[in-house]
Protein backbone atom coordinates (compact mmCIF):
# COMPACT_ATOMS: atom_id res chain seq x y z
CA UNK A 1 0.00 0.00 0.00
CA UNK A 2 1.45 3.12 -1.09
CA UNK A 3 1.56 6.05 1.42
CA UNK A 4 1.40 10.13 0.40
CA UNK A 5 3.64 12.34 1.80
CA UNK A 6 1.14 14.76 3.58
CA UNK A 7 3.85 17.08 4.64
CA UNK A 8 7.73 18.08 4.75
CA UNK A 9 9.32 19.78 7.16
CA UNK A 10 12.80 21.06 5.74
CA UNK A 11 14.21 17.59 4.01
CA UNK A 12 12.32 15.36 6.09
CA UNK A 13 8.87 13.95 5.23
CA UNK A 14 5.73 12.96 6.75
CA UNK A 15 3.59 10.30 5.16
CA UNK A 16 0.31 9.33 5.76
CA UNK A 17 1.40 5.86 7.21
CA UNK A 18 3.47 8.42 10.52
CA UNK A 19 -0.08 10.15 10.87
CA UNK A 20 -2.00 7.58 11.18
CA UNK A 21 0.33 5.80 13.57
CA UNK A 22 0.44 8.84 15.83
CA UNK A 23 -3.18 8.87 16.29
CA UNK A 24 -3.44 5.64 17.46
CA UNK A 25 -0.36 5.95 19.85
CA UNK A 26 -2.99 9.26 21.18
CA UNK A 27 -5.66 6.99 21.18
CA UNK A 28 -4.22 3.83 23.06
CA UNK A 29 -2.00 6.26 25.03
CA UNK A 30 -4.80 8.60 26.41
CA UNK A 31 -7.92 5.99 26.54
CA UNK A 32 -9.89 8.57 24.99
CA UNK A 33 -12.32 7.00 22.80
CA UNK A 34 -12.51 8.04 19.01
CA UNK A 35 -15.78 9.63 17.83
CA UNK A 36 -16.82 11.59 14.87
CA UNK A 37 -16.92 15.01 16.97
CA UNK A 38 -13.29 14.38 18.42
CA UNK A 39 -10.88 12.51 15.35
CA UNK A 40 -10.68 15.72 13.31
CA UNK A 41 -8.92 17.43 16.61
CA UNK A 42 -6.89 13.87 17.33
CA UNK A 43 -5.53 14.31 13.65
CA UNK A 44 -4.54 17.55 14.07
CA UNK A 45 -2.60 16.60 17.28
CA UNK A 46 -0.93 14.26 15.56
CA UNK A 47 -0.13 16.41 13.01
CA UNK A 48 1.29 19.06 15.18
CA UNK A 49 3.31 16.54 17.43
CA UNK A 50 5.05 14.99 14.17
CA UNK A 51 5.97 18.00 13.12
CA UNK A 52 7.40 19.36 16.27
CA UNK A 53 8.96 16.58 16.27
CA UNK A 54 10.96 16.46 13.41
CA UNK A 55 11.68 20.24 14.29
CA UNK A 56 13.63 18.86 17.58
CA UNK A 57 15.00 15.99 15.57
CA UNK A 58 16.92 18.79 12.90
CA UNK A 59 17.77 20.66 16.52
CA UNK A 60 19.54 18.02 18.46
CA UNK A 61 21.44 16.98 15.21
CA UNK A 62 23.37 19.86 16.08
CA UNK A 63 24.75 18.02 19.15
CA UNK A 64 26.66 14.94 18.17
CA UNK A 65 27.35 14.20 21.74
CA UNK A 66 23.29 14.12 22.57
CA UNK A 67 22.72 10.30 22.37
CA UNK A 68 19.78 8.67 24.36
CA UNK A 69 20.48 5.27 24.85
CA UNK A 70 17.79 2.01 24.85
CA UNK A 71 18.23 1.71 28.68
CA UNK A 72 16.85 5.37 28.82
CA UNK A 73 13.91 4.64 26.04
CA UNK A 74 13.19 1.56 28.36
CA UNK A 75 13.09 3.59 31.18
CA UNK A 76 10.94 6.00 29.49
CA UNK A 77 8.31 3.07 28.57
CA UNK A 78 8.68 1.48 32.19
CA UNK A 79 7.56 4.58 33.85
CA UNK A 80 4.57 4.49 31.76
CA UNK A 81 3.91 0.67 32.26
CA UNK A 82 4.14 1.75 35.86
CA UNK A 83 1.12 4.65 35.45
CA UNK A 84 -1.05 2.52 33.34
CA UNK A 85 -0.70 -0.35 36.20
CA UNK A 86 0.80 -3.21 34.01
CA UNK A 87 4.63 -4.34 33.06
CA UNK A 88 6.39 -2.85 30.22
CA UNK A 89 5.93 -5.99 28.31
CA UNK A 90 2.23 -5.73 28.79
CA UNK A 91 1.97 -2.59 28.00
CA UNK A 92 4.04 -2.68 24.71
CA UNK A 93 1.70 -5.71 23.77
CA UNK A 94 -1.30 -3.33 24.22
CA UNK A 95 0.14 -0.96 22.18
CA UNK A 96 1.06 -3.86 19.18
CA UNK A 97 -2.64 -5.20 19.69
CA UNK A 98 -3.42 -1.68 19.19
CA UNK A 99 -1.85 -0.94 15.52
CA UNK A 100 1.42 0.96 16.86
CA UNK A 101 4.58 -0.63 15.77
CA UNK A 102 7.18 -0.98 19.20
CA UNK A 103 9.91 0.97 16.61
CA UNK A 104 7.59 4.18 16.19
CA UNK A 105 6.59 4.07 19.93
CA UNK A 106 10.38 3.87 20.98
CA UNK A 107 11.87 6.98 18.34
CA UNK A 108 9.12 8.65 19.71
CA UNK A 109 10.28 8.56 22.92
CA UNK A 110 13.82 8.70 22.00
CA UNK A 111 13.13 11.89 20.21
CA UNK A 112 11.44 13.55 23.23
CA UNK A 113 13.96 11.92 25.82
CA UNK A 114 16.72 14.39 23.86
CA UNK A 115 14.39 17.24 23.46
CA UNK A 116 13.86 17.26 27.28
CA UNK A 117 17.76 16.90 27.89
CA UNK A 118 19.03 19.57 25.79
CA UNK A 119 16.46 22.46 26.91
CA UNK A 120 16.21 20.75 30.63
CA UNK A 121 19.79 21.55 30.83
CA UNK A 122 22.53 18.28 30.30
CA UNK A 123 23.97 20.42 27.59
CA UNK A 124 24.04 24.11 28.74
CA UNK A 125 26.48 22.69 32.15
CA UNK A 126 27.95 26.23 31.29
CA UNK A 127 25.13 28.50 32.16
CA UNK A 128 25.95 31.17 35.22
CA UNK A 129 23.65 32.34 37.53
CA UNK A 130 24.39 35.24 39.11
CA UNK A 131 24.13 36.24 43.05
CA UNK A 132 21.26 38.50 42.14
CA UNK A 133 19.29 35.97 40.38
CA UNK A 134 20.00 33.73 43.80
CA UNK A 135 19.11 36.28 45.88
CA UNK A 136 15.95 37.30 43.96
CA UNK A 137 14.76 33.53 44.33
CA UNK A 138 15.41 33.29 47.78
CA UNK A 139 13.08 36.24 48.10
CA UNK A 140 10.53 34.56 45.95
CA UNK A 141 10.68 31.45 48.40
CA UNK A 142 9.99 33.52 51.19
CA UNK A 143 7.32 35.36 49.82
CA UNK A 144 5.54 32.31 48.68
CA UNK A 145 5.64 30.68 52.09
CA UNK A 146 2.74 33.27 53.04
CA UNK A 147 0.36 32.51 50.42
CA UNK A 148 -1.68 29.73 49.64
CA UNK A 149 -0.29 27.10 47.11
CA UNK A 150 -2.11 24.60 44.81
CA UNK A 151 -0.79 21.38 43.82
CA UNK A 152 -2.07 20.79 40.26
CA UNK A 153 -2.01 18.87 37.40
CA UNK A 154 -2.83 21.22 33.86
CA UNK A 155 -3.84 20.72 30.16
CA UNK A 156 -3.93 23.46 28.06
CA UNK A 157 -4.68 23.52 24.23
CA UNK A 158 -3.25 26.20 22.12
CA UNK A 159 -6.17 27.96 20.34
CA UNK A 160 -3.31 28.52 16.81
CA UNK A 161 -2.90 24.85 16.95
CA UNK A 162 -5.90 23.43 17.21
CA UNK A 163 -7.57 25.67 14.69
CA UNK A 164 -8.53 28.83 16.98
CA UNK A 165 -10.50 29.44 19.90
CA UNK A 166 -13.54 27.83 19.44
CA UNK A 167 -11.89 24.55 18.47
CA UNK A 168 -9.83 24.81 21.32
CA UNK A 169 -13.02 25.13 23.92
CA UNK A 170 -14.66 22.57 21.94
CA UNK A 171 -11.47 19.72 22.31
CA UNK A 172 -11.62 20.83 25.78
CA UNK A 173 -15.08 20.05 26.74
CA UNK A 174 -14.69 16.18 24.51
CA UNK A 175 -11.13 15.86 26.86
CA UNK A 176 -13.30 16.63 30.22
CA UNK A 177 -15.89 14.61 29.32
CA UNK A 178 -13.60 11.28 28.32
CA UNK A 179 -11.82 11.77 31.89
CA UNK A 180 -15.41 12.27 33.79
CA UNK A 181 -15.63 8.96 32.03
CA UNK A 182 -12.24 7.56 32.89
CA UNK A 183 -9.70 8.28 30.71
CA UNK A 184 -6.85 8.71 33.28
CA UNK A 185 -5.61 12.30 33.56
CA UNK A 186 -1.37 11.68 33.01
CA UNK A 187 -2.48 10.31 30.11
CA UNK A 188 -4.72 12.88 28.47
CA UNK A 189 -2.06 15.47 29.29
CA UNK A 190 0.99 13.55 28.00
CA UNK A 191 -0.87 13.14 24.56
CA UNK A 192 -3.00 16.38 24.17
CA UNK A 193 -1.49 19.41 26.24
CA UNK A 194 1.05 21.73 24.63
CA UNK A 195 2.19 22.93 27.90
CA UNK A 196 5.78 21.55 28.94
CA UNK A 197 4.41 19.37 31.61
CA UNK A 198 2.79 17.43 29.11
CA UNK A 199 6.07 15.25 28.95
CA UNK A 200 5.51 14.83 33.60
CA UNK A 201 1.97 13.76 32.39
CA UNK A 202 0.61 17.60 33.27
CA UNK A 203 2.18 18.17 36.50
CA UNK A 204 2.56 21.27 36.91
CA UNK A 205 4.17 21.52 40.67
CA UNK A 206 3.30 23.38 43.76
CA UNK A 207 1.32 26.73 41.64
CA UNK A 208 1.76 29.91 44.65
CA UNK A 209 -1.43 32.43 44.96
CA UNK A 210 -0.74 34.97 42.68
CA UNK A 211 1.80 33.83 39.84
CA UNK A 212 -1.19 33.10 37.29
CA UNK A 213 -3.86 34.22 35.41
CA UNK A 214 -6.65 35.83 36.91
CA UNK A 215 -9.21 32.65 34.89
CA UNK A 216 -6.96 30.46 36.30
CA UNK A 217 -6.39 31.56 39.99
CA UNK A 218 -10.21 31.76 40.04
CA UNK A 219 -11.07 28.26 39.66
CA UNK A 220 -8.17 26.90 41.84
CA UNK A 221 -9.69 28.75 44.76
CA UNK A 222 -12.76 27.06 44.07
CA UNK A 223 -11.51 23.55 43.19
CA UNK A 224 -11.40 20.95 46.17
CA UNK A 225 -8.71 18.27 45.90
CA UNK A 226 -9.53 15.68 43.82
CA UNK A 227 -11.59 17.53 41.67
CA UNK A 228 -11.57 18.35 37.68
CA UNK A 229 -12.29 21.71 36.30
CA UNK A 230 -14.29 22.60 33.24
CA UNK A 231 -12.80 24.22 30.29
CA UNK A 232 -11.07 27.85 31.07
CA UNK A 233 -10.83 30.06 28.30
CA UNK A 234 -6.95 32.45 28.68
CA UNK A 235 -5.66 34.64 25.82
CA UNK A 236 -4.90 31.89 23.10
CA UNK A 237 -6.26 28.96 24.52
CA UNK A 238 -7.96 26.72 26.80
CA UNK A 239 -6.73 25.34 30.37
CA UNK A 240 -7.94 22.24 32.13
CA UNK A 241 -7.10 22.33 35.59
CA UNK A 242 -6.62 18.97 38.31
CA UNK A 243 -6.30 20.13 41.89
CA UNK A 244 -3.97 17.19 43.16
CA UNK A 245 -3.62 19.13 46.63
CA UNK A 246 -3.91 22.28 48.46
CA UNK A 247 -1.70 23.74 51.16
CA UNK A 248 -2.69 27.34 53.05
CA UNK A 249 0.27 29.88 53.35
CA UNK A 250 2.19 30.13 56.83
CA UNK A 251 2.09 33.16 57.70
CA UNK A 252 4.80 32.75 60.79
CA UNK A 253 7.37 30.29 61.57
CA UNK A 254 9.46 31.37 58.34
CA UNK A 255 12.99 29.74 57.71
CA UNK A 256 15.80 32.63 57.14
CA UNK A 257 18.38 30.64 54.63
CA UNK A 258 21.87 32.12 53.60
CA UNK A 259 23.78 30.55 50.66
CA UNK A 260 27.01 30.54 49.54
CA UNK A 261 28.13 30.37 45.97
CA UNK A 262 31.41 29.86 44.13
CA UNK A 263 31.94 32.43 41.08
CA UNK A 264 32.90 31.18 37.84
CA UNK A 265 33.06 32.42 34.50
CA UNK A 266 31.12 31.64 31.27
CA UNK A 267 33.55 29.52 29.98
CA UNK A 268 34.65 27.57 32.47
CA UNK A 269 34.80 23.81 31.70
CA UNK A 270 33.49 20.31 33.71
CA UNK A 271 36.95 20.35 35.52
CA UNK A 272 36.48 23.93 37.20
CA UNK A 273 32.73 23.39 37.41
CA UNK A 274 33.68 19.67 39.38
CA UNK A 275 36.80 21.83 41.48
CA UNK A 276 34.27 24.11 42.80
CA UNK A 277 31.97 21.74 43.70
CA UNK A 278 34.50 19.67 45.86
CA UNK A 279 35.27 23.02 46.83
CA UNK A 280 32.02 23.80 48.58
CA UNK A 281 31.63 20.20 50.01
CA UNK A 282 34.81 20.60 51.64
CA UNK A 283 33.61 24.13 53.41
CA UNK A 284 30.02 22.68 54.16
CA UNK A 285 31.13 21.19 57.49
CA UNK A 286 32.73 24.25 57.99
CA UNK A 287 29.48 26.51 57.28
CA UNK A 288 27.25 28.00 59.80
CA UNK A 289 24.14 31.40 59.37
CA UNK A 290 27.10 33.30 61.18
CA UNK A 291 29.60 32.76 59.92
CA UNK A 292 28.67 32.20 55.98
CA UNK A 293 29.26 35.96 55.19
CA UNK A 294 32.42 36.36 56.30
CA UNK A 295 33.61 33.36 54.51
CA UNK A 296 32.43 34.91 51.47
CA UNK A 297 34.23 37.82 51.65
CA UNK A 298 37.22 37.37 53.26
CA UNK A 299 37.89 34.06 50.85
CA UNK A 300 39.23 34.38 46.89
CA UNK A 301 36.40 33.28 44.28
CA UNK A 302 33.33 33.22 46.83
CA UNK A 303 29.91 35.08 46.54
Amino acid sequence: MSEGIIATVNDRVITSFDLRQRMLMIIAMSQVQPTEENIPAIQQQALNALIEERLQVQEMAKYPDLKISDEEVDEDIARMAEDAGTTPENYMRFLEQAGIRPSNMREQLRTEIGWRALVGGRFNTRAKVSRAAVDQAMRQLTEAASKPQYLVGEIYLEAARVGGQQAAMNGAEQLVQQMVAGAPFQAVARQFSAAPSAARGGDAGWVVQGTVQAPLQAAMEQLEVGQLSRPIPVEGGVYIIYMRDKRSGASTSLVTMKQIMVDLPETASPADVAAATARLEALRPQLTCDNMLARATSEQGLL
